[in-house]
């Protein structure tokens, strides 16, 4: 008998034994997968970081900005991989494949912007933000510098219209988010806009093409459906205009503006802003050339002011400092790249900007044919007029009257504005001496200057006419935007 009970406790003990070992394998199988599952957490963590992005995809200047800006806490993936399991996989391929360019030096230089290709605002921006939400309108104060020898401060003041309340009237910049955009851009250039159709909320809707795309008036319907043959048409929304949010590329300008205004450059220094601009313009090929350039600001002190730097020797050198942070912060000699080559969309100081539609040269059309009718491009649109003044600017709040609506009041105001002192009635309602000096004090009449701007120009630096003009205006008589920049007078 007791061998034949030994067979089903062997039998038993056997099993148990085998459950045991099954246990233990699949308790191993189970940690080992937890522990790739955290690991791949983890490391799919950090490729989603800021760092590992900004070191793999070598832009430097972008990932300071990032740093240095309100999305600091937003990781990289938030923004540029948009939802479901297809758009992860997508941008990890990729990445994949930029990471071999850059192992392998074969990436481009300029790494080209593609918009077109980023998520769709409502999958990433409205996460955080809401679209509709009103925003109140801004009042915007800084200090611009002459390159004169004493570097002369002036403040800019403006009302920014973002609310559909504002007191300045019509137009406001956050009312593109209640309507719907669509636009085509060109083959050559994504920053020049050829198309836009726009629908509104009443169900209206119009359609606009660039002037400079469309050769014969009457068969401008013909041409426009050519050119929108073959082209991706594109949704408009919160990154066509918030287009560096996260990694702008500051320009030297502003920069220089900037530490001059908070006293980290010393603006008693004669002709720094001047000089720093003729630092920081250029393109280099490489951070050793642009640190030899900034060091000759040494040189221009030596030999031009040896008194001046024979007392302030340490502000000069505090001064190289602070140019070469601020280029370090505007261009990427390595990739090529510099505020120019990813230009703020965000306004028309650095780049097209509200000008790739709103130039006055986006025409409607019509049943096929262009019409007299320009999408709005009115300063008024968007704020008030700039006002220049010393310490103390005055922006007018109230709704401009009727009359400034007609489309010749820059020649028609005298008649209104009588002359007087210290400001014409009705004007000082509204106006103090500095708005009309920020015309009158430089001598321009554009009653004349159709014939006379060029001359203006050279003798005065384009600066004159960037005030209210940008390159995208002069274009639309001239051949090109080439040769338009921004030139310094004549010395």
């Amino acid at each position: 008998m007791i061998p034949r009970l030994i067979g089903p406790v062997g039998f038993l003990l056997t099993a148990a034994r085998q459950r045991w070992r099954l246990l233990v394998i699949v308790t191993a199988i189970a940690a080992i997968s937890v522990s790739v599952g955290a690991f791949s957490i983890v490391a799919l963590d950090i490729t989603e970081s800021a760092t590992f992005c900004g070191r793999c995809h070598t832009m430097k200047p972008e990932l300071d900005a990032y740093e240095r800006g309100s999305h600091s806490d937003v990781k990289c993936g938030e923004c540029h991989v948009g939802p479901g399991i297809m758009s992860f996989v997508r941008a990890k391929l990729n990445g994949t494949r930029q990471m071999f360019e850059v192992l392998t030096n074969t990436h481009p230089k300029p790494i080209r912007a593609e918009p077109h290709k980023l998520p769709a605002a409502e999958d990433t921006c409205e996460r955080c933000h809401d679209r509709l939400n009103e925003r109140r309108d801004l009042v915007v104060i800084r200090s611009d510098f002459g390159v004169d020898e004493a570097n002369t401060e002036q403040k800019v003041g403006l009302a920014i219209r973002l609310s559909s309340t504002s007191p300045w009237g019509a137009g406001r910049i956050h009312g593109h988010n209640e309507l719907k955009i669509q636009f085509v851009t060109s083959r050559e250039d994504e920053e020049k806009i050829d198309w836009i159709r726009v629908e509104r909320t009443d169900g209206t809707s119009a359609e606009y093409v660039a002037a400079r795309s469309v050769h014969i008036s009457t068969l401008a319907g013909s041409e426009v459906d050519a050119m929108k043959r073959g082209r991706p048409l594109r949704t408009f929304g919160c990154t066509d205009c918030h287009n560096r949010a996260g990694h702008e590329l500051i320009s030297p300008e502003k920069a220089l503006d900037e530490a001059l205004a908070s006293g980290h450059l010393d603006r008693t220094l004669p002709f720094i802003k001047r000089e720093a601009l003729r630092i920081l313009t250029p393109d280099y090929a490489s951070r050793v050339e642009a640190s030899k350039a900034i060091a000759s600001l040494l040189d221009f002190y030596v030999v031009n002011y040896p008194d001046v730097y024979a007392v302030k020797e340490k502000s000069i050198r505090e001064a190289l400092t602070v140019l070469g942070e601020i280029y370090e912060e505007s261009a990427s000699p390595e990739m090529k790249a510099n505020y120019r080559t990813y230009p703020n969309n965000l306004g028309h100081e650095d780049g097209g900007g509200c000008f790739r539609c709103h130039d006055g040269a986006h025409v409607r059309v019509d049943n096929g044919r262009l019409t007299q009718q320009t999408l709005a491009w009115e300063c008024s649109t968007c704020h008030s007029f700039p006002i220049w003044g010393g310490e103390v600017v005055n922006i007018a709040v109230n709704q401009p009257p009727q009359y400034h609506s007609d489309t010749l009041w820059l020649f028609t105001h005298k008649d209104v504005a009588q002359v007087s002192d210290p400001v014409p009635k009705p004007c000082s309602n509204c106006h103090t001496p500095s708005f009309c000096t920020t015309c009158h004090a430089t001598g321009v009449r554009h009653d004349q200057m159709l014939y006379s701007h060029a001359a203006l120009a050279r003798d005065r630096g384009s600066q004159a006419c960037a005030f209210c003009h940008q390159q995208v205006y002069c274009a639309r008589c001239h051949a090109s935007e080439e040769g338009n920049a921004a030139a310094p007078p004549r010395p």
